[in-house]
């Protein structure tokens, strides 16, 4: 394969064709109300877990995974950083930085830096059409609350990195290029789609995570193509010192990302325990031990009690749910149990709901306690 060096700046259909289909994607969403339309195929009101679709495969894979992809590209970036660097290699030098530089650029500062954070709109599970307390939102509109961070996905923004290889590959193949722009495309798509099954981004949300990282990645390689074509590389070999440096650099870096996105990798895990409901039972004490939230249910049709627990967040691979039943037992009419549970391993942020579902017209009494609180045993047997 044969370099086309000094690299070309990008055409400007580069720029306008992208822009008209993220514009006519938007005036789309917008006329046919495509975000809660497709987030309706997978919101269930008679939950929970209100977006069941989510906890199954591959999206469960995706939402935990699905930013790997981002990672070993940032970690290729390093190496061809490094290997340009020592070798006096001109595209490797060129491919790594333009990697490097998008990656910080797009989904970092932009997506997670600064949309992310401050833009502010309510994900799908926190409008009141599926189930919260919030109004929806149309994309475009901010709220600038810290509180509503559905714009756009990060998710989604980890698996459109790929295509920043495009990018790189310009210059060196543009077959190559051109797979992993469809790579990139596919991998952002199907893992937007995650989010939108499990309620935690709408369909927009992931069209702009689209947007956002093409268009960062435009801007580093207009950037570089300008800088390079005024100042090229002189080819000149560093020493020997130079060189390890370099490598010992990039591998210190690649370490560092590899240890930062397994300490903050996403966890979302359910658990439930289903409690038969003997013949005349006419009330039911649940003593729940959670730092979460609690919430009682109906349940029309149901004969028997639920407890439904989820835990998500952030933390390292063996971060987890832990749980302790104890009972049910009767005492005199009533059913009483007592159900433990909260998050164990090591957990950068997290959240535990437990959501009691009853039969409708059963008298449910739920208390919360510490976790930390002994499991209170009356003197009582044990419910059949």
């Amino acid at each position: 394969m044969n370099p086309s060096w000094p690299p070309l700046a990008p055409s400007r259909w580069h720029g306008w064709i992208p822009a008209a289909l993220l514009g006519v994607g938007t005036v789309a969403v917008w006329a046919l109300d495509l975000d809660r339309r497709v987030a309706a195929l997978y919101y269930d009101p008679a939950g929970p877990p209100a977006w069941p679709v989510g906890y199954e495969q591959p999206w469960d894979f995706l939402y935990t995974w699905g930013v790997v992809p981002a990672i070993v590209l940032a970690v290729a970036g390093l190496g061809l950083l490094a290997w340009g660097y020592a070798r006096a290699a001109t595209w490797q030098r060129w491919a790594g930085g333009l990697i490097l530089l998008s990656l910080l650029l797009g989904p970092l500062l932009v997506t997670n830096g600064v949309l992310h954070e401050l833009w502010g709109r309510p994900r799908p599970r926190q409008v009141t059409e599926f189930g919260g307390d919030r109004a929806f939102r149309p994309v475009l509109l901010p709220t600038f609350r810290r509180d509503e961070p559905g714009f756009p996905t990060g998710h989604a923004a980890g698996g459109f990195s790929v295509l920043i290889a495009y990018f790189a590959l310009r210059p060196r193949s543009r077959r190559w290029a051109g797979v992993a722009l469809a790579l990139g495309l596919g991998l952002g798509s199907i893992t937007a789609w995650a989010r939108i099954t499990q309620g935690g981004h709408f369909l927009s949300d992931g069209l702009w995570a689209a947007g956002v990282i093409w268009f960062s990645s435009l801007a580093v390689e207009w950037a570089l193509a300008r800088r390079w074509a005024a100042r090229p590389p002189d080819g000149r070999r560093p020493s020997a010192s130079r060189r390890f440096a370099a490598w010992a650099l990039a591998g210190v870096g690649a370490l560092a990302l590899l240890t930062g996105y397994a300490a903050f990798l996403p966890i979302q895990e359910r658990s439930e325990w289903r409690v038969p409901l003997p013949a005349g039972t006419q009330a039911v004490q649940a003593i729940v031990a959670t730092g979460g939230n609690v919430r009682v249910q109906e349940a029309p049709g149901s004969t028997e009690l639920r407890i439904f627990t989820t835990l998500s967040g952030r933390g390292w691979p063996w971060a987890a749910l832990w749980e302790r039943r104890a009972g049910p037992v009767r005492v005199g009419d009533a059913l009483r149990l007592h159900y433990t549970v909260q998050g164990r391993g090591m957990r950068r942020s997290g959240n535990v709901s437990v959501v009691v579902i009853a039969p409708p017209g059963l008298p449910v009494t739920v208390e919360q306690v510490d976790p930390g609180a002994p499991i209170p045993t009356p003197p009582a047997k044990a419910a059949n």
